[in-house]
């Protein structure tokens, strides 16, 4: 859960200026995210999100829509 968490803290930091104000920046990070393991070769974390989860993080950066918008 840890990797999970810190993923979702650089997004946060790193993208939610873009995700909130740019709609076919939230469609290519959704496709980057969806069905797809990410992990940190450094400290070993692994992170993936389904569709819905992956919709699910954007939305909450852009603290609006569901993971359905």
């Amino acid at each position: 859960m840890a990797g999970e968490q810190l993923f979702q803290d650089h997004v946060m930091l790193l993208f939610a200026d873009k995700l909130r104000n740019d709609e076919s920046f939230c469609i290519k990070f959704w496709s980057a995210l969806a069905n797809v393991e990410w992990f940190h070769i450094g400290n070993g974390y692994r992170v993936s999100y389904s569709f819905r989860a992956a919709g699910g993080l954007i939305s909450y950066t852009r603290s609006s829509g569901s993971y359905m918008d």
